[in-house]
């Protein structure tokens, strides 16, 4: 199994970003999310790292509207990745098909998300007591 964790602020929505609903009837919501990288030996900031973000159905109802430009979250997900062309150059783009997220607040209007976490109503435990709960 892939796992992604990822901490890091919501980016400016655009027209690719947003809620969505495929033929289906299934709701999507896209964003994206910086992740800073730190400085080099210079002390100069590295440029952030972008990754692509979809929350699907459950997982998206109790956090979209806090989903907002400079918010923090915390990501856990699927990871993907995928290419195309822009302007003849290849472009990489990094994805997370988001199965946990959780708010840490902040933002551009310096408002704070509720604390919470959101996971479609999964149970998320923590690490087994003792080998004996690992079942291989």
């Amino acid at each position: 199994m892939e796992k992604v964790q990822i901490i890091g602020n919501v980016g400016e929505m655009n027209e690719r970003k947003g809620e969505k609903f495929l033929n289906t009837g299934t709701r999507v919501f896209e964003f994206s999310v910086a992740v800073a990288q730190g400085k080099d030996k210079d002390g100069n900031p590295r440029p952030a790292k972008w990754y692509d973000c979809k929350i699907w159905g459950d997982v998206l109802e109790g956090v979209r509207p806090y989903i907002t430009k400079g918010k923090k979250l915390f990501v856990e997900g699927t990871p993907s990745a995928r290419a195309y062309d822009k302007n003849g150059e290849p472009v990489g783009v990094l994805e997370v098909n988001v199965k946990y997220i959780e708010l840490l607040g902040g933002g551009e209007d310096g408002d704070r998300a509720p604390a919470g976490s959101y996971n479609g109503g999964s149970t998320r435990r923590g690490a087994p007591e003792s080998s004996d709960d690992i079942p291989f």
